[in-house]
């Protein structure tokens, strides 16, 4: 009775050990496919999942720029430079605005002045109306990126001035938090002019 004791406990001893081996052995079998091929561990607490998935099937590899432009941005500035670099005196009548890119590649834009009086009655009249659009600009519609010329497209669906229901090709660059389009150049009193506005992202 003793010897088979004895013998009992001499394969408990070894089963302990040989689970304990396994163990190790697939730890450190995982901690190789972790180091190697970017396994995700698992999630702790309630939401613990025991599907493991290579990080890029989390979330994309690298941001292109389309992704940098998703996101709520806020008027800054309109400038306008001559060839030269020379900044021209300030006259854009935008003083406000807001430009939002989504996800699924819509574009929105709001842009106005500063002074918008009220109407003195609820009908205004024609210059009063036209004052109104004149200092105002909102349109929405879909965006393409072309990263290698470095161009954003607005494909202008609906427009509050009909005629501007086009495409509007725009050269952007990002600086940290800030996206600056730039227009294309036009000429002003026989010089070429290049006007830029600047956008911060609201966070």
């Amino acid at each position: 009775m003793r010897k088979q004791s004895i013998t009992l406990w001499i394969f408990l001893v070894f089963g302990v050990l040989e689970i304990f081996s396994i163990h190790t052995l697939a730890e450190k079998q995982y901690a190789f496919l972790q180091a190697t091929q970017r396994i995700t561990p698992p999630l702790t607490g309630p939401t613990h999942s025991f599907i493991y998935q290579p990080t890029a099937a989390l979330s994309r590899s690298d941001s292109s720029d389309e992704d940098r432009f998703v996101g709520v941005w806020k008027f800054v500035a309109r400038e306008s430079r001559r060839n030269n670099g020379e900044i021209l005196p300030a006259k854009s009548p935008f003083q406000r605005g807001f430009i939002i890119y989504t996800a699924t590649g819509h574009v929105a834009v709001q842009l106005l002045g500063d002074t918008r009086p009220a109407y003195p009655v609820d009908q205004p009249t024609g210059e009063q109306a036209q004052a109104a659009l004149e200092n105002y600009i909102a349109y929405y519609g879909d965006f393409t990126v072309d990263q290698e010329k470095g161009t954003v497209t607005h494909h202008r669906r609906v427009h509050i001035n009909p005629a501007q229901e086009t495409d509007a090709v725009r050269s952007y660059a990002f600086s940290g938090n800030r996206l600056m389009l730039t227009l294309p150049s036009s000429t002003i009193k026989n010089k070429e002019v290049t006007t830029t506005i600047i956008w911060e992202k609201v966070e």
